[in-house]
């Protein structure tokens, strides 16, 4: 049964948590200078069996005038995400891509074809790494990143470090994706939407530090293997809100006087491990269930009395409506 870890903590350990790394440095060919188009930041194609390709299949071998346009896209992803900015969506045409995808740190749009028509893979490793997203500049609305329309096998980093005060921005979407590995994603004042994701022998891991507040949203997610853990330090907050969807468990904990979570799930399946505590210092402070199923596990909430945060691992308001509890219930 896959796990995903969250863990909420310093910068510093997040970056070791989701294993997010310095992109490395490209090693893409010469080509034709960027469109016009692909530098105001509107669309750059991905295809590396185009028309005018003359080594379909092979990255190696490239149209000699391929700029990004939709008439001479690029071979390789890393090649437009080069040049993407905020405003950018990278479109990646039918095809199997094997690379890694450094994400730069303004953010971007990744678009495949359809999730049974591209396949972004690098098995051996890290598929996507969006670890430096904020970097440039801490405060502020957190820039954007999102990813539709595609299979991706390996893992995936996300972290976001813009911290600001104001309520959570939408900044991380990730819709009608097929995931063939472990998703870590920390966000600072962001809220973050997960849609119509099938998840395959892995998992999706949360977190967000300091005074940062951070939602997670799910909704008609199709995993049934896959724990969330949402792992809560220095003094953050978040609220996981779960909808139309199929997990084995959620469990929460944390250190460092967390504030806690919220956590509300509606017309949802748990096939194992249900809801439950797995370490001492942070806060449940709210649960609201509706319309699920739990099939072995239910609500429990550990002996963590020896905690030191002011919560000591408790269980706030429950609410609990309509549900079915095949093997265990709520105990504390």
């Amino acid at each position: 049964m896959a796990r995903i870890v969250v863990r909420l903590a310093t910068a510093t350990c997040l970056l070791i948590s989701i294993t997010c790394v310095v992109a490395e440095a490209s090693n893409q060919r010469p080509s034709a200078a960027p469109s016009e188009a692909a530098l105001l930041g509107q669309a750059i194609y991905v295809d590396d069996d185009a028309a005018n390709d003359p080594g379909p299949n092979d990255p190696t071998v490239s149209d000699p005038l391929e700029d990004g346009s939709e008439a001479h896209p690029f071979d390789r992803i890393q090649e437009a995400l080069n040049l993407a900015s905020e405003q950018t969506t990278v479109q990646i045409l039918p095809g199997v891509y094997t690379e890694r995808m450094d994400v730069p740190a303004s953010g971007c749009h990744i678009a495949g074809s359809g999730a049974g028509q591209t396949l972004v893979r690098q098995p051996s490793g890290q598929v996507l790494n969006a670890g430096r997203l904020g970097f440039e500049s801490p405060l502020g609305p957190p820039p954007p990143l999102s990813i539709r329309d595609l299979t991706l096998e390996g893992s995936l980093g996300i972290f976001n470090s813009r911290f600001s005060l104001e309520p959570p921005f939408t900044s991380i979407i990730i819709e009608r994706v097929i995931l063939m590995g472990d998703l870590g994603i920390h966000g600072e004042s962001s809220e973050i939407l997960i849609t119509d994701v099938t998840i395959r022998d892995g998992g999706i891991s949360f977190s967000a530090t300091g005074n940062a507040y951070t939602s997670l949203v799910l909704s008609s997610v199709d995993a049934p293997g896959t724990v969330i853990t949402l792992e809560l330090n220095a003094e953050a907050s978040s609220s996981l809100t779960v909808s139309d969807s199929t997990l084995s468990g959620i469990r929460w904990g944390g250190y460092s006087n967390a504030h806690g979570t919220r956590i509300h799930a509606r017309n949802t399946r748990f096939t194992g491990d249900g809801l439950s505590s797995f370490s001492r210092g942070a806060c449940l402070h709210e649960v609201a269930i509706e319309d699920c199923v739990f099939e072995r596990g239910g609500i429990h909430v550990g002996d963590l009395s020896t905690g030191y945060s002011v919560c000591n691992g408790s269980l706030g308001r429950t609410s609990v409506r309509r549900s079915r509890f095949l093997d265990a219930g709520i105990t504390y």
